[in-house]
């Protein structure tokens, strides 16, 4: 046999063993794939729940009780942990976790996230090599509908752009291995945001003379990608894995019996918010200091926006401002710092409260709730022609509806007639 030949028929043997290994790896996956059904977390989540989501890797079974991704996730189960749900999903099936996450947060069952069940988000992700770049696939997608993400874990992560971790992200872990033939983790992963992601850390190993136990590994596995496996059996990596998601589930702030609840009381009924003194602290307590001063009380819902009575702004929005008792304007404080959603992390979402302004950092006693997602008013928003958006803070619990009739009241352009008196605004107990 001449070399061409030779040549020739080695690389259709080669390109043959590598579809039957990818075969292989396929299995039954392709055939089957995961359904929403599959899913044993009950929802709504109750308040204060973590959500731990596991991404498995190439064509993992969702429910392969040999891969490590699944492991960790049972281990997590049978900790009993309360408030803890853990559960592992294919890679390609981003879907069924969002519709899970959906689902979870959705706590008044109306099919929609507003930004108090967004806000109340305790998620933590994790994934080993497709399943890596899962995670920050997955994270992405939460961004666009305002969810945050306690932690994220990439274990020997292998994708497209999943070295860069999105702002609504809180930590980010990654591990990996680049002494592979063929497969190489992630070797660094970073913050689009660093004042909002802090990186714990990218762990290498080396498994240069490192024995680990893959014996019950399918040959293909073994030849092509040998350290991809070695690391995915490695019980150091999984301790590790398994120690950051304990921690994560430990030291998550339970922010909706830590932070501050007030009670407007209305002529036309009682708004109940929650004013998030950890992520706009200034701002917080620039609203906290003019509540507990009595400023408020005796103060008027004296503005309404609606998309009828604002002819001469292209961008429109729906809102309702609120101020100070006006016999009290002259004892207000300085303005305060102007505090941007592009670093708070909060959004003008359904029923977020949020500081009106002139000019940045100009604000001082009058806020604004939103009726229906208002982005425009977030950083990078058109509504001001600055670009700095607003400085949201808080969030109406209870009392929407009552936002919406203040909304309707009769008005004169944008000015209630007559303004809506606020009755008495005080902390709850």
């Amino acid at each position: 046999m001449n070399t061409k030949k030779f040549l020739a028929r080695a690389v259709l043997t080669f390109s043959g063993v590598l579809a039957l290994a990818f075969a292989l790896d396929a299995g039954i996956v392709l055939a089957r794939g995961q359904r929403y059904e599959s899913l044993v977390t009950p929802t709504p989540l109750p308040p204060g729940s973590t959500l731990v989501l596991g991404f498995h890797g190439g064509r993992d079974s969702w429910d392969d009780p040999r891969r490590s991704i699944r492991k960790l996730a049972l281990k997590l189960r049978g900790m009993n942990q309360a408030g803890v749900h853990a559960e592992t999903v294919e890679n390609t099936r981003r879907e069924v976790a969002l519709e899970l996450v959906k689902k979870a947060l959705d706590t008044n069952r109306d099919a929609r996230l507003d930004a108090a069940e967004c806000a109340s988000a305790r998620i933590i992700l994790y994934g080993q090599s497709f399943g890596g770049a899962a995670v920050i696939k997955f994270a992405k997608q939460l961004e666009t509908l305002g969810v945050p993400v306690l932690l994220t874990v990439q274990i020997d992560s292998v994708g497209r752009e999943d070295e860069m971790i999105p702002p609504n992200v809180a930590a980010a872990a990654n591990l990996y291995q680049d002494q592979g033939r063929f497969v190489r983790g992630e070797p660094e992963i970073r913050a689009a945001d660093s004042s909002r992601t802090r990186i714990v850390g990218n762990f290498r190993y080396d498994y240069r003379g490192k024995k680990i136990d893959i014996s019950g590994v399918p040959w293909f596995k073994k030849l092509f990608r040998n350290d991809h496996t070695r690391m995915e059996h490695d019980p150091e990596v999984w301790a590790r894995v398994e120690s950051l998601l304990l921690a994560a589930i430990r030291d998550a702030p339970t922010a909706a019996a830590e932070l501050p609840l007030i009670r407007l009381a209305t002529e036309l009924g009682e708004i109940k918010i929650e004013v998030d003194v950890h992520r706009a602290p200034a701002t917080a307590a620039n609203f906290l200091r003019y509540l507990d001063g009595g400023f408020y009380d005796g103060g008027r819902f004296h503005r309404t926006v609606k998309p009828d009575n604002q002819p001469d702004n292209k961008v429109k929005i729906e809102v309702i401002q609120a101020g100070i008792n006006p016999e009290r304007e002259k004892e207000g404080f300085p303005p305060v710092a102007l505090q941007r959603t592009s670093v708070t992390g909060l959004r003008h979402k359904d029923g977020t409260v949020s500081m009106a302004r002139l000019g940045p950092d100009t604000a001082t006693s009058d806020f604004f709730i939103c009726i229906g997602d208002q982005p425009e008013l977030d950083f990078g928003g058109k509504r001001n022609p600055d670009g700095q958006g607003f400085a949201a803070f808080g969030r109406v619990l209870q009392g929407m509806d009552v936002v919406r009739k203040i909304q309707q009241a009769p008005a004169e352009g944008q000015r209630l007639t007559p303004a809506v008196k606020i009755l008495r605004a005080k902390r709850h107990p």
